[in-house]
């Protein structure tokens, strides 16, 4: 057949042209990039005539391999894009060149991509803070592990109308801040358990004796023993050698400053 008129349809999506048939593979793939300026990797199937009879099989993959024996055949010649794992298997080999090391790409992630990877893998663990102040105010949260509590106890002293630098939060005896975790004081909880906190607000009240006035801070969930310790350590005095007393009220040394409603800026006569 004379070469001017050995054409073939090259279909690339909606686009169809009449072209000349490829003579090699090589050149198939230099006419598809300049006739649809293709600058990408690319990939052929084919209809292919039937021989004595006027229809076309269904379409099917032709590569370098087998373009030889089925090039005479090609009627149309259909082009796609090869999906990226079939282009990098032909950039990348599988095995590295004998005697130069497989190179291997680090990903470093970012604080924030690190923060946002922790979050996807730890559970949500409830908190139950309670406010001993006679109100026995308690309410519940739930937090991830590794997440500071400042949020919560930020939530939590806008709910109970306190200031939040006035409330102390503590877990088993140990005081916890803005930047504590749950993992920090009690890494085995589990999605089930719930974490326990206690909330006290901190009072700053006035000691006032016969000849001193001195300013103390305590817990609205402390004892007036801490109170009358202090008050003797501060003059060099015994313990129990006076008495402290709130508005005609005699303080025991058991007794606490919610029991009295009492708050900050509030003044305890001492007396001997």
């Amino acid at each position: 057949m004379d070469e001017a008129t050995d054409l073939i349809v090259v279909r690339y999506g909606a686009v169809r042209r009449l072209l000349p048939r490829p003579k090699s593979f090589k050149e198939a793939i230099q006419t598809v990039q300049e006739q649809f300026k293709c600058n990408f990797a690319l990939l052929f199937d084919a209809r292919l005539k039937v021989a004595g009879e006027n229809t076309l099989t269904e379409q099917q993959p032709v590569t370098k391999t087998n373009w030889t024996a089925v090039a005479p055949q090609i009627s149309v010649l259909l082009v796609r894009q090869a999906p990226p794992s079939e282009i990098k298997k032909e950039k990348k080999p599988d095995t590295p060149t004998q005697g130069k090391k497989a190179h291997t790409k680090t990903i470093v992630l970012s604080p924030k991509a690190r923060v946002l990877g922790t979050k996807l893998v730890e559970p949500k663990i409830p908190v139950a803070i309670r406010l001993n102040d006679g109100r026995t105010f308690k309410k519940r949260f739930s937090v991830r592990l590794s997440k500071p509590l400042a949020s919560i106890f930020a939530e939590f002293a806008e709910l109970v109308g306190e200031d939040r630098k006035e409330l102390r939060f503590h877990s088993n005896g140990q005081r916890l801040d803005d930047k504590s975790t749950l993992k920090s004081f009690n890494p085995r909880l589990g999605r089930n358990e719930e974490a326990r906190i206690t909330a006290a607000k901190v009072l700053c009240v006035t000691l006032r004796g016969r000849k001193t006035t001195m300013n103390f801070k305590l817990k609205s969930t402390e004892r007036f023993r801490v109170l009358e310790e202090s008050w003797a350590k501060a003059l060099g005095l015994k313990v129990g050698k006076s008495s402290l007393r709130y508005k005609g009220h005699v303080l025991q040394s058991e007794d606490k400053p919610y029991h009295y409603g009492m708050d900050t800026g509030d003044v305890i006569d001492v007396v001997r």
